[in-house]
């Protein structure tokens, strides 16, 4: 067995000298030991010497080129397991040229590269490469195992997180390793899904384990990315004190039979919950009507269907009704088309339905319309009236893409701007909202770099009682200061912090930032208000992070309110009750924001430890000469008094506005005029 030294090696192989300059330039702030090759042979001798953590590979070398470098590497044992970050200047072919379990260890980027893109992903497989030394050295069968082709190796961390996956991992669960390393493991042990946080504590196998005793399962099943399972046989066995790895899991896929083979054949064509097509049966059927459609000439569509809130139901109401719901749904699209329009369940709450041949764009649209049409009677289950929308995303062959994969993913682009335009209703995808994606990718891309650069920002606005005219409070706002977009409310980039996984990096920052500036200048009797996203709530350390700010800070529970918005702490309800009622009992004041707009304010009123209602300035727009809006905020100010709340009205901008809500009784008031 080679040694590895504490430096890890990237090599790069180009045979073109500006390149080579241009990539030793951009790595030589990295504590890494940076090799060069000018040719395939060159770079194949060298790993073999080295055996680098990453190698960077030119796709147009000459006499060996970068797809042959590649497939050498696969036939030699000790650098199959090495990840390639192969840039190509033709991107689109490159699925041509590799087979299909490389793409699983050979990421591709577009030339000129990305600097930051390129950054992110080599950082992302040093760290990898980091953890299989760890592995590797906790005894010395591991070497062995993580470089054998049948064995998948997973090491896992106390919160259930994958920290690191070898290549017969990412080969058998078909995904990339930097896919799989984003994962909590008991995603892989259930039904694709997405949960809001990890259950890995209360997990079987987390019990079993807890006495750092070995755990062999004979059998099991094993979710892979494209919504098929494995059965495999595992252990789980201690890490004994990796760092932040606890457990190493190793698996392997076991033998079929044919009649077995058969029965997940069909299982993964037909949904078990709806018997409605699978996507891997669907996409076939997508397949064969592209073809039909170019051989006559023909347009065919597809409409990607995402029903609108369907997460409330399951939380609210239980995963079983949600369950009954999706089987109705399913009944009701199945008896408003014909038979040859295929339909199927992607996943989760998302359908899909083909319309093989049409004659106009606009046919997809009328489709479109019997499906919102077919939702709008309500579902009843067990006494429970249930109303359900959707948005839906169309694309068109061949406007909207020549392939399966490009009509896909088009269709569900649609679908997403159909959400963002009010939902209940449907979208045809255009080049523009193609352009609004590749923005929003760049957004999560500029994000990760935000806080590094120092362009979050945090501004304070003071909230003052009126009828004694003092200040009472002061609360603290989140921007980015984006380069190119300029100052960006946290409302704006929430959703993007969540999906890119940085949501509890940045409300840390936040909160010690908010925290640390206010404690400074607070007055007597001042509280501080933080708006924190629910999700952040929900994470496993937030109270002892919030004990140690408000210790580090001398500040006591007392003087902090949190605000919580009305439509998603309801939407959490399950997760935050029992955490909000904590932070109730130690003296934390808790607002509900935007109070009124969501449908079950009242409810959370009565079963939230909420102090403070607050309304939005939508209030203000007319409340100088619309008396109907006067009496309405007349009696919401008597039933918070009568309930012991106080209501706050913010966006108070002018002094005709500010007069007749202090005669109207409201105690709290934010804006421009204070």
């Amino acid at each position: 067995m080679l040694e590895h030294t504490s430096t890890q090696t990237v090599l790069v192989v180009d045979d073109r000298l500006e390149n080579l300059q241009f990539l030793e330039q951009l790595l030589q702030s990295m504590p890494i030991r940076l090799q060069q090759a000018k040719s395939g042979d060159i770079a194949l001798r060298m790993m073999l010497e080295t055996i680098p953590a990453v190698v960077i590979l030119d796709a147009d070398l000459p006499t060996m080129d970068g797809y042959q470098v590649i497939n050498a590497m696969q036939a030699n044992s000790l650098l199959q397991h090495i990840p390639v970050l192969l840039m190509t200047a033709h991107l689109a072919g490159q699925k041509q040229n590799l087979h299909h379990s490389l793409l699983y260890v050979v990421d591709c980027l577009s030339k000129p590269i990305d600097p930051e893109v390129f950054l992110a992903k080599l950082k992302t497989y040093l760290i990898i490469d980091h953890y299989r030394d760890l592995i590797r050295n906790v005894s010395s069968s591991n070497g062995e195992l993580l470089e054998t082709m049948e064995e998948g190796i997973l090491g896992i961390d106390a919160d259930g997180r994958i920290r690191f996956a070898n290549f017969s991992a990412a080969r058998l669960l078909r995904m990339p390793v930097t896919h799989l390393v984003t994962l909590y493991v008991e995603s892989l042990f259930s039904e694709p899904c997405r949960f809001i946080q990890s259950r890995w504590s209360q997990h079987p196998i987390t019990r079993a384990c807890e006495k750092n005793t070995l755990l062999q399962i004979e059998r099991a099943n094993l979710w892979c990315a494209d919504g098929t399972s494995i059965t495999a046989k595992f252990a789980v066995l201690p890490a004994g004190g990796l760092l932040d790895i606890r457990w190493i899991l190793a698996f392997r896929e076991l033998k079929k039979s044919k009649e077995k083979e058969s029965a997940v054949a069909h299982l993964a064509r037909v949904d078990h919950l709806t018997q409605l097509p699978t996507r891997l049966r669907f996409t076939e059927s997508v397949d064969q009507a592209i073809t039909q459609a170019k051989k006559h000439n023909k347009k065919s569509a597809v409409l990607h269907v995402n029903l609108d809130h369907f997460r409330n139901i399951n939380e609210s109401l239980g995963y079983e009704m949600g369950d009954q719901l999706l089987q109705s749904v399913a009944k009701r699209l199945r008896d408003r088309f014909r038979k040859e329009d295929p339909i199927a369940r992607l996943d989760g709450d998302e359908f899909a339905i083909l319309l093989s041949e049409i004659q106009h764009p606009a046919f997809a649209g009328i489709a479109a319309s019997k499906v919102l049409e077919s939702l709008k009677s309500p579902f009843l289950f067990n006494g429970h009236e249930l109303f359900v929308s959707a948005s839906i995303g169309i694309a068109i062959y061949p406007t909207c893409g020549h392939d399966v994969l490009s009509l896909l993913k088009n269709a569900d682009i649609a679908a997403e701007r159909a959400k963002l335009l009010g939902r209940n209703g449907y979208q045809y995808f255009t080049a523009e909202m193609n352009k609004m994606t590749v923005e929003r990718m760049m957004l999560l891309q500029d994000l990760h770099h935000a806080i590094d650069k120092g362009q979050l920002s945090i501004s304070v606005t003071s909230v003052v009682e009126l009828q004694k005219k003092n200040p009472i409070a002061r609360q603290t706002h989140l921007g980015w200061n984006h380069p190119k977009r300029g100052l960006l409310p946290f409302s704006e980039f929430a959703r993007d912090a969540e999906d890119a996984g940085l949501l509890t990096e940045i409300s840390r920052w936040m909160m010690v930032e908010s925290l640390g500036r206010l404690s400074t200048k607070q007055q007597p009797n001042e509280k501080i208000v933080l708006t924190l996203h629910p999700n952040y709530l929900t994470s496993p350390d937030f109270l002892s992070f919030l004990h140690q700010q408000l210790t580090q800070f001398n500040l006591s529970p007392e003087q902090l309110i949190i605000e919580l918005c009305e439509t998603v702490s309801l939407n959490r309800q399950q997760d935050c009750r029992p955490l909000l009622h904590d932070l109730n009992q130690i003296g934390i004041q808790l607002a509900i924001a935007d109070f009124g707009r969501g449908y079950s304010s009242f409810e959370l009123i009565r079963q939230l430890p909420i102090q403070i209602l607050k309304l939005s300035s939508s209030w203000l727009s007319d409340i100088q000469s619309s008396e109907k809006d006067q009496i309405l905020l007349r009696h919401l100010v008597s039933m918070a008094n009568e309930l012991g709340l106080t209501l706050w009205l913010e966006g108070i901008d002018e002094i005709q506005q500010l007069e007749i809500i202090s005669t109207l009784g409201v105690q709290w008031g934010s804006g421009k005029i204070f």
